[in-house]
C-alpha cells in the first residue's frame, strides 16, 4: 500500500518512467521470491526424495495495482489487476504436467481440490468452492462465478464499499459513493466511477469500456444474485457489508433495479 508514502497518496499520478520503475521493483521482489525461497524449497524436496510425492500449490491472495485504474497497491478497487492471481499446481508424480485451463475459477476451489486429491469425502461438507479436477481433466469448460467484496471503510481506509461478481466473462462492479469526509482524507482525488460498472473480460481484459448501460437486464440479474448471496451468508453468520439503501436508490434511478 505504501509505494507513495501512505494512503493519502493512493491516487497520486506519476510520470510513466516512475511508474515503470515501481513495476520493475515489484518484478524484482517476485524474482527474489522465486530464486531465494521457492527454488531452494523445491531443491530440498528433491534432495529428500519427497518431490515426486508432494502436492505443491502456488497462488496469491490478491494482485497489485500500478495505476492501471488511477490507484496504487491493493484493497480499494476490484479490477482484475487486484482480483486475478496466479494458480499453479504440481500434483504428485507430476500428473497433468503442462496442462493449462482457461476457465475462470476461484481460490475457494483450492480446498475441495486438495481434499479430492487425498480422497477425503466432502459430500457432507458445506464448501463454497468445488474441485478443479473436472476443469483440469477437460470435463468442465464453463467459467465459474466469483464474488469479491471490499467492506465499507475497512481499517479506517476511507474507501467505500465495492462489490463484484461475474457471469462467465461478464463482470459487474458496484461502487458506493465516497463521502465528503472520505474525499478530504486523500491528497489526490480518487477516480470518478459511477455506481455500476460492467465489463466483458474476453474482449476487454483491461476493463476500460463500461457496457453497463447497454446490458441493464444482466446488471439487474447480477445484483439480485449478489443480494441473495448476502442474505444466505447472513443466515450463517453476521455480515456487515451489504448493498445499502443509498446505493440501491442510485441503481433504481439509473433503471438497473426496480
Amino acid at each position: 500500500m505504501g509505494y507513495l508514502g501512505g494512503r493519502p497518496n493512493l491516487f497520486k499520478p506519476l510520470p510513466e518512467g516512475e511508474r515503470r520503475n515501481i513495476v520493475d521493483l515489484y518484478d524484482g521482489e517476485v524474482r527474489y521470491t522465486d530464486e531465494a525461497l521457492i527454488g531452494p524449497l523445491i531443491h530440498k524436496l528433491k534432495q529428500l526424495d519427497l518431490y515426486d510425492n508432494t502436492l505443491i500449490i502456488f497462488t496469491s491472495d490478491h494482485g497489485e495495482e500500478f495505476y492501471e485504474h488511477m490507484s496504487w497497491g491493493h484493497g480499494h478497487q476490484l479490477y482484475d489487476e487486484s482480483l486475478k492471481v496466479p494458480l499453479l499446481i504440481k500434483f504428485p508424480e507430476s500428473r497433468f504436467r503442462s496442462t493449462k485451463i482457461s476457465n475462470i475459477v476461484s481460490l475457494v476451489d483450492i480446498v475441495p481440490t486438495i481434499l479430492e486429491e487425498f480422497r477425503v469425502d466432502i459430500s457432507e461438507l458445506s464448501l463454497d468452492g468445488k474441485s478443479l479436477f473436472p476443469a483440469i481433466e477437460g470435463r468442465d469448460k464453463e467459467d465459474r462465478s466469483f464474488w469479491a467484496d471490499i467492506g465499507d471503510n475497512v481499517l479506517n481506509s476511507h474507501v467505500p464499499q465495492k462489490t463484484s461478481m461475474n457471469i462467465g466473462t461478464e463482470k459487474l462492479i458496484l461502487n458506493k459513493k465516497y463521502t465528503e469526509e472520505d474525499l478530504s482524507h486523500f491528497e489526490y482525488p480518487p477516480p470518478k466511477t459511477g455506481p455500476v460498472e460492467l465489463y466483458e473480460l474476453k474482449s476487454d481484459p483491461r476493463e476500460k469500456l463500461n457496457i453497463a448501460d447497454n446490458r441493464a437486464a444482466l446488471v439487474n440479474r447480477l445484483i439480485l444474485t449478489i443480494e441473495d448471496l448476502y442474505n444466505q451468508a447472513k443466515k450463517r453468520r453476521p455480515l456487515k457489508p451489504d448493498i445499502d439503501e443509498d446505493l440501491k436508490e442510485q441503481l433504481r434511478a439509473l433503471g438497473y433495479i426496480k
